[in-house]
């Protein structure tokens, strides 16, 4: 799934995290039968998108190493809180993909599993995804694009692990790649080629 949230309004983000933790239940329950014929067991459930923020507001505090992250806003809160929604509603919690890859007892875990699959415990290239279109150094930047994946623990019963992606994957790699052509491409032209940078992850199954 893809989304882009609200980039004017704080509590449009916050609401929109619980809306979809709701949505995205539902659906994968209509379409997960497990007294189906193929009896699939949980596939990984993958939230991708543009967050958003206030790009012009002070920076805060954030425990996911890039200090202006939206780490501290409840959009962010709320989609990857453990706990049951508002309405209690069945719903999924989800993982950063940036910190999930940085648990160190996850990578350990997947590579007492699968050694060759584990190749990498940090994040690869530039912390920060949004720069604008202006040149390195002169725009405010910020970590507003993810990769979420659901979590094993079910907010509702409190079973399961909560910094386990559902149906036993594993984030192995994590990239963010860089958006500025400096020496300039095939016809000369240097610039930003988008005010965001890609980010992209690999999820296993260990």
């Amino acid at each position: 799934m893809n989304t882009h949230y609200d980039d004017r309004g704080v509590k449009a983000r916050a609401e929109s995290s619980l809306i979809i933790r709701d949505h995205v239940k539902q659906w994968v329950e209509r379409f997960e039968d497990p007294n189906g014929p193929d009896k699939a067991g949980p596939a990984p459930v993958i939230l991708i998108g543009d967050f958003s923020e206030l790009i012009d507001r002070p920076p805060m505090c954030s425990r996911a190493l890039t200090q202006d992250s939206p780490d501290n806003e409840d959009g962010y809160k709320n989609i990857t809180s453990s706990d049951p929604l508002p309405n209690h509603a069945r719903s999924f919690t989800f993982l950063d993909s940036f910190t999930h890859l940085q648990d160190r007892a996850t990578i350990s875990a997947a590579a007492a599993v699968a050694p060759s699959r584990a190749r990498q415990s940090n994040v690869y290239g530039p912390l920060k995804t949004y720069t604008g279109f202006t040149r390195p150094g002169k725009t405010a930047t910020t970590r507003i694009d993810f990769i979420m994946l659901a979590s094993a623990r079910d907010p509702n019963t409190q079973d399961g692990d909560d910094n386990k992606i559902r149906g036993g994957w594993h984030v192995t790699r994590y990239g963010c790649i860089d958006n500025w052509v400096e020496e300039g491409d095939v016809d000369g032209w240097t610039g930003r080629w988008s005010d965001h940078r890609a980010v992209r992850v690999t999820v296993e199954r260990v």
